[in-house]
């Protein structure tokens, strides 16, 4: 899979998770026009545009995601169908961790898992800001930055 067929199909799986397949929702979270969203992820070979690096960094940033995220390519990550719906999201691309990995002892993983889809994301923003914060001001050893 190339890299644009890569990108494509994590769009896909990202609006399934994070947006409930609501393409317009995307679209008005990430201020990108739905024509154009839906060029990106549409089945149609003459209607389909691929996702440029731009594009992607900027999805990114808007959505606190990490850099390149929709670059690399997820393990266990269906196929969505012709209309945008995931066949099937398998937790090694997206959603929490498992029982074993779950690195937030003071947070109920249970808690987490109940939140809808749009509540674990926010949550999950937050946190990725949260680590860029305390990268900035501590250094790796765990002391306050110069």
């Amino acid at each position: 899979m190339d890299i644009y067929e890569t990108r494509k199909q994590n769009l896909r799986d990202l609006i399934a998770t994070m947006f409930e397949r609501n393409q317009t929702a995307f679209a008005k979270a990430t201020k990108i026009k739905p024509p154009q969203v839906n060029r990106w992820i549409s089945g149609k070979a003459k209607e389909t545009r691929s996702i440029t690096e731009c594009s992607a960094r900027r999805i990114e940033k808007i959505l606190n995601l990490p850099k390149n995220f929709l670059d690399r390519p997820r393990h266990g990550a269906k196929a969505l169908n012709g209309n945008g719906c995931a066949a099937e999201q398998t937790q090694a691309s997206y959603g929490p961790p498992r029982r074993a990995d779950w690195p937030f002892a003071p947070v109920d993983q249970a808690r987490f898992e109940s939140l809808a889809p749009k509540g674990q994301a926010w949550a999950l923003a937050k946190f990725a800001a949260a680590i860029e914060e305390a990268e900035r001001e501590f250094d790796g050893r765990g002391k306050p930055a110069a």
